[in-house]
């Protein structure tokens, strides 16, 4: 998708299509062609019985592959002409909905799973959500990501130049950010309301390290540990494991030494995949190092280390979120190049103190 305001200042353009999509349908495209053509090539040595499903399914697939090749859909705002129109073809448009400018109401973006048969994604939509002089509601697809700052780069884009409010709920909690603040940073929006973080009380019986030195402040937390609930993803990926095992057992009882051992190993990969990611979780400690200059969050345990950093006048957003699951909550510091998340697996009242800590500080 290629998203960029015209040579006009007043027309703002996204369009889908072409690119690598064309490299993608055209394995697709002249597969279904080449299935078209075996019958010529046969010499009529197949009857139509057998030619015609194969004259059938070569259409489809030449049809998909010259859809994915050609098909074009996309977005014109155009402020001079105050319109909101949306299109879609192949080759040229087909079809098309158009709104008026001044009846956009917000831009969206939220979380959103994505299931098939086989599998599932999470994608993160942008839209725009409005209505008409006669009350009716309107909704305009501009793109699902799978990556969440590239949906973000382009909300806030389109939320500027539409001169509406981003509404932003893929965290699970609604956050309202006006056109005109978007690039706004926490140290820039505590100083414009005059807000005052009053850091609470360090939690009794808490597990987080903290060591202040002037302006700098670092904070440990330790591993989460092991908690009771993990064993239901290791039951699960060891039933599926079994369940393989028993199935194909008469399979290999004749077969090398070599080939066993080797699908004894692919048999294990579920209970093996998930006791990795779970261990990882539960071995993984989080060091803060926040200053008014720097954010830096180290993910460390026995598989690896993983820094991430932030200038805080950079960051756009910290936000709280709780309840989400049985691990409590975390902490999102945002920017529009990344999101740090930290905090996973502490106390609300550890959440709260922590969340004042690193907000005080990145505001000074």
């Amino acid at each position: 998708m290629n998203q960029f305001y015209d040579q006009d200042p007043e027309l703002y353009k996204v369009q889908k299509g072409g690119g690598c999509l064309m490299l993608f349908g055209l394995p697709f495209f002249l597969s279904g062609i080449f299935t078209i053509l075996i019958p010529v090539f046969l010499d009529n040595k197949a009857n139509s019985e057998e030619m015609i499903p194969m004259i059938i399914f070569g259409s489809i697939f030449s049809l998909v592959g010259f859809g994915i090749m050609f098909g074009r859909a996309g977005l014109v705002l155009d402020r001079r002409l105050n319109s909101v129109r949306s299109w879609w073809g192949i080759l040229f448009s087909f079809s098309s909905q158009q709104y008026r400018l001044d009846e956009v109401q917000k831009v969206t973006l939220t979380k959103e799973v994505r299931r098939s048969k086989n599998s599932s994604y999470t994608v993160y939509p942008i839209r725009i959500l409005g209505e008409t002089a006669g009350g009716e509601d309107f909704k305009v697809n501009v793109k699902e990501s799978r990556q969440y700052q590239e949906s973000r780069r382009l909300g806030e884009e389109i939320a500027k130049f539409v001169t509406r409010s981003l509404v932003d709920s893929s965290s699970g909690k609604t956050v309202v950010r006006e056109h005109d603040k978007l690039d706004e940073s926490v140290r820039e929006k505590v100083r414009r309301l005059g807000k005052t973080t009053e850091i609470p009380p360090v939690p009794e019986k808490t597990k987080l390290h903290c060591q202040i030195e002037g302006k700098e402040i670092e904070i440990l937390i330790p591993p989460y540990g092991w908690h009771f609930i993990m064993w239901l993803p290791l039951a699960i990926g060891a039933i599926i494991s079994g369940v393989f095992a028993i199935n194909m057992r008469g399979f290999f009882d004749n077969a090398p030494i070599y080939f066993q051992v080797m699908a004894f190993l692919f048999l294990s990969f579920p209970l093996l995949g998930i006791s990795f990611v779970l261990l990882k979780f539960a071995s993984t400690q989080h060091l803060l190092e926040v200053t008014p200059k720097i954010f830096r969050a180290t993910k460390s345990s026995p598989f690896g280390k993983k820094v991430e950093e932030l200038s805080t006048d950079k960051i756009e957003e910290l936000e709280m979120v709780t309840g989400q699951n049985f691990l409590g909550g975390n902490i999102l510091a945002r920017s529009d190049e990344k999101t740090v998340s930290f905090g996973t697996g502490l106390s609300s009242e550890e959440l709260k103190w922590l969340y004042a800590v690193v907000e005080n500080t990145i505001s000074a």
